[in-house]
């Protein structure tokens, strides 16, 4: 299954922190099969910090602009949600 949406997220005190709700250890005793995040910032102004403090992500920039943070795991109970932080 493939789920895409749009979030629009608030900034605070030049901070954005975007959260998915990954953690299913705690529904699910089995591993999930494959759990894949790709993010894309869209931004007015530039994107000067990225890092996902939850998990080990690959990061791509396009310019100052736009980046695309990706993550991939097969075989795991995720035990943590998802979190994104940039200025």
């Amino acid at each position: 299954m493939k789920i895409t949406y749009t979030q629009l997220l608030k900034t605070d005190s030049g901070l954005t922190e975007y959260v998915y709700p990954l953690n299913t250890e705690k529904f699910s005793s089995k591993p999930l099969q494959q759990v894949s995040i790709k993010a894309t910032l869209n931004c007015k102004d530039s994107i000067k910090n990225l890092y996902c403090p939850s998990h080990t992500v690959e990061i791509r920039r396009d310019g100052e602009h736009r980046a695309t943070v990706g993550w991939e795991k097969t075989n795991v109970r995720p035990d943590t949600d998802f979190k994104l932080i940039y200025s």
